[in-house]
């Protein structure tokens, strides 16, 4: 679960020559994700993921 509290303006952007940040402008928000990862050898290969965003505050389903 990653929480978005809304209170950030702008993300500072490193290794972008000419932009030194970015506008984020989204009300708060939580963003609900699962990952999946192929491992082979000891290694991860692939990564899948998947997410949705939820109300703020709302609770992941793994929660007390």
């Amino acid at each position: 679960m990653f929480v978005h509290k809304g209170d950030v303006q702008f993300v500072k952007i490193l290794g972008v020559p000419g932009v030194d940040t970015i506008l984020k402008k989204f009300s708060p928000i939580n963003f609900l994700a699962g990952e999946i990862f192929k491992i082979s050898s000891g290694r991860i290969h692939e990564i899948e993921a998947n997410g949705t965003v939820v109300p703020y505050g709302a609770g992941s389903g793994w929660d007390d």
